[in-house]
């Protein structure tokens, strides 16, 4: 689709590129990035990282995250994304060309990678099944300029037309409307969005384990991008 770039390199999305440990690039659309934390649980609220709704600053086209990245708890997830990282580099050609399915990938992930100390709160498996969902997706479009699921090309999924991924700012707002009749609940440290601040979502489902949305809204008065997810 015409101005939507599926997959953008983190690095041209963060202006402190740790932040890929944490949040996944989906698509960049004009000057916004839409992102997932689909693999980690907000387990911590901050101002800013609060109910799985996420503050930045939009500097010279990149994110600067306004939360606190305990908000995830500590975790050992730079070295097991690393980890992740180089396996899928050496073997994601034999992945996609054996279809191998994402409950065969964390067996053998975890036969490989040692002890790794998440929070009690955390899932482990999770955030591996949730790397490769993404990597899976982001591979097979770098091969063939569509987006399909790790469940579709494995397991027989059906495939959403990726001009049905979008979401407009009226649709948004009804997909939000819970988050915004509720916000002083979910958001009691953070500047609360809203609705005149919508911008338009994406389905993240062909990109993650178990997202559903995440919906953007911008304050341009104090220049603050917040993204808000919900998962199915």
């Amino acid at each position: 689709m015409e101005n939507v770039k599926f997959f953008p390199d983190y690095k041209e999305v963060f202006i402190d590129e740790k932040l890929k440990y944490y949040f996944k690039p989906i698509c960049t659309i004009g000057k916004y990035h839409f992102l997932t934390i689909d693999g980690i649980f907000c387990i911590k609220n901050y101002k800013f990282a609060e109910n799985d709704c996420f503050g930045f600053k939009l500097k010279d086209g990149k994110y600067e995250f306004l939360g606190d990245l305990d908000c995830f708890g500590k975790n050992d997830v730079e070295r097991l994304y690393d980890i992740l990282e180089k396996d899928f580099e050496e073997n994601k050609k034999s992945y996609l060309d054996k279809k191998i399915k994402i409950a065969n990938y964390v067996e053998n992930i975890l036969s490989k990678i040692g002890e790794i100390i998440f929070e009690e709160e955390q899932d482990l498996e999770y955030y591996i099944e949730s790397f490769y969902c993404y990597n899976m997706a982001k591979y097979y479009y770098e091969l063939n300029k569509k987006v399909v699921s790790v469940k579709a090309l494995t397991e027989n999924y059906g495939i959403t037309p990726e001009d049905e991924l979008l979401i407009d700012k009226e649709e948004l707002k009804n997909c939000l409307g819970d988050f915004f009749i509720n916000i002083e609940y979910e958001l009691e440290l953070t500047p609360a969005p809203t609705e005149d601040m919508c911008i338009m979502g994406v389905d993240v489902v062909e990109f993650t384990m178990w997202g559903e949305i995440v919906g953007l809204l911008y304050d341009e008065k104090d220049n603050i991008i917040y993204l808000k997810e919900q998962h199915s």
